[in-house]
């Protein structure tokens, strides 16, 4: 492996860990009435049935909390593990999904119809992610390449300028 991107990532002596928060975005069907907003709030989902992964996933946790701090009902109708299998829901207006940057920016690619719109979600809400490189043998030349391509969209410094 010359790098990977995971959810978690405990310390290790075998890899070096940097944090990736990505930003998510409120995934709704284009027919519904808020997809015409600049954002999406709590407030206005409240009640609005949603998919979200599994309960004890941390980015459904910190949604729950976040509409409760905002005094907002969190009305989760339908889990799952990938967002894929939610955007379907999404796009027959069954419900709206709190999804991460990097999910919306692939379905976006390869939905023809665009169907789903992804609005900004605020208060802003990160996915926690990490890169791990293995600290016992150097990356290669393409996958360094590549995940500084990773990087740059994310508006981080380069890999090579994190080497001790």
């Amino acid at each position: 492996m010359d790098f990977g991107l995971v959810e978690h990532a405990p310390a290790s002596p075998n890899y070096q860990t940097t944090p990736l928060d990505v930003e998510c975005y409120c995934a709704i069907s284009t027919r519904h009435p808020l997809a015409s907003k600049d954002s999406i709030t709590p407030q206005d989902l409240d009640g609005l049935p949603a998919v979200t992964l599994e309960p004890q996933h941390p980015l459904a946790q910190e949604q729950r909390r976040i509409f409760e701090r905002a005094g907002a009902t969190f009305n989760p109708c339908y889990e799952v593990s990938l967002w894929w299998a939610g955007f379907g829901l999404v796009r027959e207006q069954l419900c709206y999904a709190i999804v991460d940057r990097l999910n919306a920016e692939s379905f976006q690619e390869i939905d023809q119809s665009a169907s789903v719109v992804f609005l900004p979600f605020k208060p802003t809400l990160l996915y926690q992610l990490s890169i791990i490189v293995p600290t016992l043998r150097p990356m290669s030349t393409l996958a360094e390449s590549f995940l500084n391509a990773l990087l740059s969209e994310f508006e981080l410094p380069e890999w090579a300028s994190r080497l001790p």
